[in-house]
């Protein structure tokens, strides 16, 4: 199955509308109408993590590296899969970053009151040598 079926599916499963879909992921109806049909593929990770959330399963899933449905972000009983949305340089504030480059497990325990959650890499010595 290809991502296009799986999205179709898990649309249909979860018993969205296109028009649902579209408003979520911040796109139109016609361009979920061609993510399901194959007719776009290079489908931006943005809009693939916004449908895995929408759908409550994993990104891998849709993507067909997982074979079966997984909740949305939970990758174990002892872990959560965070994103890590970019670099920033230690002690100097910058702008929030929007782009997912990796992402983070990291205990449940972390991940309580039904909050989103995001990490961003430190890189400096600003706190050397503690």
């Amino acid at each position: 199955m290809n991502l296009g079926n799986r999205i179709k599916q898990e649309r249909q499963k979860n018993g969205l509308t296109l028009d649902t879909v579209a408003k979520a992921v911040g796109t139109s109806r016609q361009t979920i109408f061609k993510y399901e049909n194959n007719i776009i593929t290079n489908i931006p990770i943005d809009k693939i993590e916004k449908m895995a959330k929408l759908f409550n399963c994993s990104s891998a899933y849709l993507m067909g590296w997982d074979e079966f449905p997984t909740p949305y972000n939970v990758v174990s009983k002892k872990g959560v899969k965070i994103p890590v949305l970019g670099v920033i340089p230690a002690g100097i504030p910058i702008e929030a970053i929007e782009d997912i480059v990796d992402w983070e497990e990291v205990p449940i325990d972390w991940t309580k009151g039904g909050k989103e959650y995001f990490a961003l890499q430190v890189k400096g010595d600003s706190m050397y040598p503690e």
